[in-house]
């Protein structure tokens, strides 16, 4: 898919995490329906992940047990309606890998992720944090009882289970799904389990909808929806370059696969700025053509937002990206990425230029600045 140099395919190869899941993440969102006003409780007597998906609205006269029709008004602003989360569809296929789960085809989960929140990108309320009117929360709408007793602890940024369930973490609600599917009859009995899932036949016929289209390759990637994951390791690991440091050093790498000069850069950046949604370097995919920085070890996401970001969340990636433009020689910057803008030393006297629509929230750099690093002995200062 990607072509990169022989020395680079070496290295990504050797650093390659079991699932090629995207490390950058962000915190899982707090549960319960504190985050609302009056959040409603789920009825006891209603069974499955949820009785609405969040990303539907019932159609005028509707009772929430057999909607009927449903309308989407759930899409992210700017995301292609054939588009799924590069991170998210590895998910989806390690679930349907894992033998647990009785080889669920990847594009049932997928669909079901799609009509439930949009794959996460959905901002109504219930998906990031807390509960929609039914008491569903989470990328895959799980009521709080259902995900008591199914929940399944999904691979971390290494494969692994990381020892925390969380309805809003992406790795642990798709599998928790896969498992809900299983238990209720799938593969074998398909519709039945998914109308175990969501009570309406009108619901059943458009996640198998989307189901055809993902199965039939009739879809794109977009850009890592990271909202909810869970993190492994911590900061400063094979690093704690203190701030103010200048850095030179650039050959070799340090734990977390990341060139040394790369560690200097996101220690810096972590001490000033805090960074509480997380930091995500290296990934064996870099989702772009030609791979980007991301497989060499060379670049970081600082996550500002889960979801759309606030106010509060929009400057702090300003300050973080003007700081490290300020600071760019000292630093070895390659470029930088924030609001679907970037700026590079080789092209300063032009400043911040627009970037082509990517057609999603984190694609366009809007819950995230993105740094990249130069290579080998390349230096600006």
């Amino acid at each position: 898919m990607v072509i990169l140099c022989v020395a680079a395919v070496v290295v990504a190869k050797m650093q390659e995490d079991p699932l090629g899941i995207l490390p950058a993440c962000a915190p899982a969102n707090p549960a319960g329906p504190d985050l609302l006003s009056n959040a409603p409780k789920p009825s006891p007597s209603k069974t499955g992940p949820s009785t609405l998906p969040a990303a539907y609205t019932m159609a005028s006269g509707a009772v929430p047990l057999d909607a009927g029709v449903v309308r989407n008004v759930a899409l992210a602003r700017g995301s292609s309606a054939n588009t799924i989360p590069s991170n998210y569809l590895k998910f989806y296929k390690a679930a349907s890998a894992d033998p647990r789960f009785g080889g669920i085809p990847w594009y049932v989960l997928a669909g079901i992720g799609k009509v439930e929140t949009d794959h996460g990108r959905s901002t109504l309320p219930g998906v990031h944090s807390g509960e929609n009117y039914a008491g569903a929360g989470g990328p895959m709408q799980f009521l709080q009882g259902t995900w008591n007793a199914y929940a399944i602890d999904g691979p971390g940024a290494d494969g692994k289970p990381n020892g925390t369930k969380s309805r809003y973490d992406p790795a642990d609600a798709i599998f928790t799904a896969a498992n809900y599917l299983h238990k209720s009859g799938a593969p074998s009995n398909t519709r039945k389990a998914i109308y175990a899932y969501n009570h309406s036949w009108s619901y059943v016929d458009l996640v198998l909808s989307w189901a055809k289209k993902y199965g039939g390759n009739n879809f794109s990637l977009d850009g890592s929806n990271n909202a909810g994951m869970a993190c492994s390791g911590g900061f400063g690991e094979g690093g704690s370059y203190a701030p103010g440091s200048v850095c030179r050093d650039a050959a070799g790498f340090v734990a977390g696969h990341i060139t040394k000069r790369m560690a200097c850069v996101r220690d810096q950046i972590k001490t000033k700025f805090k960074v509480p949604r997380g930091i995500g370097c290296y990934r064996a995919d870099g989702g772009i053509a030609g791979g980007g920085e991301h497989p060499l070890g060379r670049a970081c996401d600082f996550m500002i937002s889960s979801g759309a970001p606030r106010s509060d969340e929009v400057q702090l990636g300003y300050s973080i990206a003007n700081w490290a433009k300020a600071n760019a020689a000292r630093l070895g910057i390659d470029y930088i990425i924030y609001r679907q803008h970037i700026w590079n030393p080789s092209r300063a006297r032009e400043g911040w230029r627009q970037m082509p629509d990517r057609g999603g929230l984190t694609a366009n750099h809007y819950d995230h600045v993105h740094i990249s690093v130069l290579a080998g002995d390349k230096f600006n200062a």
